[in-house]
């Protein structure tokens, strides 16, 4: 399902982060479970490694009905494949809701003290994206 057969004979310690990243995600998967906890599941990732990944594991999600809770700081990622959001900031919840709810300018903006606007990709999807993080005073 991850497309990593061609690392089968190499032990994790010659793999580099994103290998080492998408073989875990692999072995999870592997123990079939019902739900994934994720954090930055990207990171270490280029954008064609980490745009695969995504697709696979919402593929994944709706062949083996699996609910996936996933930690990201990548907007456009998340807004793309995310049913639900949950914001944080501080250690507090600040929004929680479906994305046309919560992905808006004022909500993103005391998240991540930047202002946004919310542009739409051919999909319909909204797209966050930041404007000058100089602008905006805590």
């Amino acid at each position: 399902d991850m497309d990593m057969t061609h690392l089968a004979g190499r032990s994790c310690s010659s793999l580099s982060g994103g290998e080492f990243k998408r073989a875990s995600i692999a072995a999870i998967l592997a123990q079939e479970p019902e739900i994934l906890l994720l954090d930055e599941p990207c990171s270490f990732l280029d954008y064609a490694h980490g745009k695969n990944l995504m697709d696979k594991l919402h593929l994944l999600q709706k062949e083996r009905n699996i609910s996936i809770c996933m930690v990201t700081h990548e907007l456009s990622a998340a807004s793309e494949y995310a049913s639900r959001f949950v914001f944080m900031k501080e250690g507090r919840i600040l929004a929680d809701g479906k994305a046309e709810e919560i992905l808006l300018p004022d909500i993103l903006e005391k998240v991540y003290s930047c202002p946004f606007e919310i542009l739409e990709d051919s999909k319909g999807n909204k797209v966050p994206v930041a404007k000058s993080c100089t602008a905006v005073q805590k």
